[in-house]
């Protein structure tokens, strides 16, 4: 299936949240019946102590699984704001003729946020809302070598950090670049171009 040229940037993301907000309101509901249902028989002394020790037991074991899903969703949505607010940012290179994408899926590995390509390279970009870490720094090299092979040119691992002040700076042969600054240092740098009969044929494949 080809690439959505109108595709929202976040639009994966935004998805992956809603359903994990709907697993949060269904799994709360469910412990209310329980714990509703529990109360009630052992107000009406229908439960023995044993019972209600192994009940007790069962909240304290479920509990570090739900605090851990409900902070991975925190994280998740702080994500997502992110690559909203990034993927917003560059869609204003479009009027420069810049070709901007966002949301690539490829199956079985993590997607792409965002893939700009103009006179100055071509640039694949990583969201982050506050923080990245040495992981994502491999993560988003190796995206940019699959989408070299895929292109034949040279392309920029990016790692766009929207919380973040200071300039861009390079590590471990990726650039890490605070949204404010994001736009001009794209249109200061000087790669090589990629066809764009060949970024097109790269679109309809996916």
């Amino acid at each position: 299936m080809a690439y959505e040229v109108d595709r929202r940037p976040g639009t994966w993301v935004r998805e992956q949240t809603t359903r994990r907000e709907r697993r949060i309101w269904i799994g709360l509901a469910v412990g209310f019946l329980v714990t509703g249902a529990f109360l009630a028989l052992a107000i009406g002394r229908h439960v023995s102590i044993a019972v209600s020790a192994a009940f007790l037991a069962a909240v304290l074991l479920v509990r570090p699984y739900v605090e851990g899903y409900v902070d991975r969703h925190i994280r998740l949505r702080s994500g997502t704001q992110a690559e909203i607010a990034v993927g917003e940012t560059l869609e204003q290179l479009r009027r420069d003729g810049w070709i901007v994408m966002h949301d690539i899926e490829r199956p079985g590995e993590a997607n792409l946020d965002h893939i700009v390509s103009g006179p100055n390279g071509v640039y694949l970009i990583e969201t982050k809302a506050r923080r990245y870490e040495d992981r994502h720094l491999g993560r988003v090299k190796g995206q940019a070598t699959w989408l070299h092979d895929q292109l034949g040119v040279w392309v920029t691992p990016v790692i766009c950090i929207r919380s973040r002040r200071g300039g861009p700076f390079r590590t471990k042969r990726v650039w890490v670049v605070p949204l404010g600054e994001l736009l001009e240092w794209l249109k200061a740098q000087r790669n090589t171009p990629v066809a764009f009969e060949r970024l097109a044929r790269f679109a309809d494949r996916l």
